[in-house]
């Protein structure tokens, strides 16, 4: 008795293989993938753009050492101002996107 329901769940088990086969459920993998390329090029074209802003990375407290064959760069400020930034454009965005949800 305990070989046919073995049995019974490998066949159920191989149902459930051929039902992941079946396109039909990555119909939002498309989407998903499409939205992570997206935000790769536009955080692409970010960096293309901070980098024509000619304070972006001088900023007092960026670290710089540089030696004969030795550099080391950490931009502090940089990254907290940036960091700001982006908290309240995200913050931003999430509060325009709930409120049209209501």
């Amino acid at each position: 008795m305990n070989d046919m329901n073995n049995n019974l769940n490998n066949l159920n088990d191989l149902n459930n293989l051929n039902n992941l086969n079946n396109f039909n459920n990555f119909s939002g993998l498309g989407k998903i993938i499409l939205f992570i390329g997206l935000g790769i090029a536009f955080i692409g074209g970010l960096i293309m753009l901070f980098s024509k802003i000619p304070f972006v990375g001088k900023l007092p407290g960026d670290i710089s050492i540089k030696k004969e064959n030795f550099s080391f760069y950490f931009p502090v400020s940089t990254s907290i101002i940036i960091s700001i930034i982006l908290t309240v454009v995200i913050n931003l965005v999430l509060f325009i996107v709930f409120r049209l949800r209501k």
